[in-house]
């Protein structure tokens, strides 16, 4: 049989994976475990068939904490899939972009032995994480009259607060969170709680089509 785990950074990135690839399936979701358990150095099953599990590792720096499973993995013969962020070099300065990123991730296997194929967010060749990937899929007819709303409000709060203040409000990760909120409240915005269907999200935008050729690529569906 076929099986693979796909190593991610955080609960976020499985609930979006586990949607994606029942997208790509083209049937609808499983229902999940309670993502707010999701612990990191687990794993979960998110899909049957084919067999995937989804294991949350934390960011890429956390990656070499998790060799022994990841080595107990490849004995058990599962394939597996890094899916992490590509960041920018002002998030991480050591790590952090694409190049510096792959580059410390490949390494990872060389110096450890260890056997896995690599996606970063958004698309493989550019700086950025879930979040830009997220923006980059919204229902524009949804997203328009919120991000109006939402920029007006930051340059509002600019008059009366710290600019570093409206800097963090504008960042991608409050973006996306806002623009669950107003639609679906404030216990769907949850990152673990969000369900990225047709309504709200693209997931067959051509901005997925390097992730979705990726998991094709890797997984028998």
């Amino acid at each position: 049989m076929n099986k693979y785990i796909i190593v991610v950074e955080g609960s976020a990135d499985a609930v979006f994976i586990n949607d994606l690839i029942f997208s790509i399936k083209n049937e609808n979701s499983l229902e999940y475990i309670k993502l707010k358990k999701f612990k990191t150095g687990v794993k979960y099953k998110i899909s049957d068939s084919p067999l995937i599990y989804v294991f949350i590792a934390g960011g890429c720096s956390k990656i070499v904490h998790y060799k022994i499973k990841i080595e107990e993995f490849q004995d058990q013969d599962y394939k597996i899939l890094m899916i992490q962020d590509a960041d920018n070099e002002k998030k991480d300065k050591k790590i952090g972009g694409v190049i510096k990123r792959m580059k410390y991730l490949d390494d990872i296997k060389k110096e450890h032995n260890l056997t896995f194929s690599t996606f970063l967010f958004p698309n493989n060749e550019s700086d950025g994480d879930l979040e830009t990937i997220l923006l980059s899929i919204v229902n524009e007819s949804k997203f328009g009259p919120f991000i109006e709303s939402y920029q007006s409000y930051a340059k509002q709060v600019s008059s009366f607060t710290e600019i570093k203040h409206v800097e963090e409000i504008l960042e991608d990760k409050y973006k996306v969170f806002g623009y669950c909120q107003v639609y679906s409240g404030m216990e769907k915005a949850n990152e673990k709680s969000r369900n990225y269907n047709s309504l709200f999200w693209n997931l067959k935008s051509q901005n997925l089509n390097k992730l979705t050729d990726f998991l094709k690529k890797e997984i028998i569906f």
